[in-house]
C-alpha cells in the first residue's frame, strides 16, 4: 500500500495537469454472500478518492472505501442445530489508471486496476446438540470469536462519465471487482455450504475538488 502511494505521488509531481480530492460512494449492486448465508451487509460504501489528471486523458484514481458486511447461516436437524453470525469492518483500496474517451458531450471513461482488501470483525456460533453422556437430552453452546480476513487482492474494471462543474467535478460510475478468493466459507455438518461471492458490482458517484492547478 505504501509502494502504492510513493507510485502515485512520484507521477503527480512529474506528469500531473492536476490534482483531485474528494469523496466516493455508492450501493452495491450484487449478492455478497451465497449458498446458506443470507447477507446482513449494509448496501453502501463510502470513503474518500484522489485522482491525479496526466497528459493525453489518463489519470490515476486511489479510493479507500469502507463497507459494513454481515451474514447469517443456519443448519439443523434432529441431532443438531446451529446458527452463525458475523459482522465485519471492510476496507478496499482500488488503484486504478483511468483514460477519458473523446467523446466532448458526455465525457466518459474507462478504468481498470487492482485493489486489495482486508476486513476485521467479530462472529457468534451459537445452537445446541446432542448430550454425549445422556442422548435424550440437548447440550446448548455459545461462542464469539474475533474475526481477522487474510488480505484479498481483486481485479477491477468499470467505466464512468464525468461531469465538470468548474472546479467541482461529479463522476457517476459502474465498477465490477472480481476477487481472488472467498474470504469468508464453510460447512454445516449435514452438508449444507455458505461463503462470500467473489464478484462484486458497485454503482458509484465521485465528488472531487481540482486542487492547485
Amino acid at each position: 500500500m505504501r509502494t502504492a502511494l510513493l507510485l502515485i505521488a512520484c507521477v503527480g509531481s512529474l506528469f500531473a495537469q492536476s490534482l483531485s480530492l474528494g469523496v466516493k460512494g455508492g450501493l452495491r449492486a450484487t449478492d455478497d454472500f451465497e449458498y446458506a448465508a443470507e447477507s446482513r451487509s449494509r448496501p453502501y460504501v463510502v470513503g474518500p478518492m484522489a485522482v491525479v489528471t496526466l497528459p493525453l486523458g489518463f489519470s490515476f484514481e486511489f479510493d479507500a472505501l469502507y463497507r459494513r458486511s454481515g451474514y447469517s447461516a443456519a443448519s439443523g436437524n434432529a441431532l443438531y442445530s446451529a446458527l452463525i453470525r458475523e459482522v465485519d469492518n471492510v476496507w478496499e483500496f482500488p488503484l486504478l489508471a483511468r483514460h477519458r474517451i473523446p467523446i466532448p458531450a458526455f465525457r466518459p471513461y474507462a478504468e481498470a486496476g487492482w485493489a486489495p482488501r482486508v476486513g476485521h470483525g467479530s462472529k457468534i456460533i451459537s445452537g445446541y446438540g446432542l448430550s454425549a453422556i445422556n442422548p435424550y437430552t440437548y447440550t446448548p453452546y455459545f461462542r464469539r470469536d474475533h474475526t481477522d480476513w487474510r488480505i484479498t487482492h481483486g481485479v477491477v474494471v468499470g467505466g464512468g462519465i464525468q461531469i465538470p462543474a468548474g472546479r467541482l467535478q461529479f463522476s457517476p460510475e459502474l465498477r465490477y471487482t472480481h476477487w481472488n478468493r472467498q474470504v469468508v466459507f464453510g460447512n454445516f455438518p449435514d452438508g449444507p455450504g455458505y461463503g462470500s461471492s467473489q464478484d462484486q458490482l458497485d454503482v458509484l458517484l465521485g465528488i472531487s475538488w481540482r486542487v492547485g492547478k
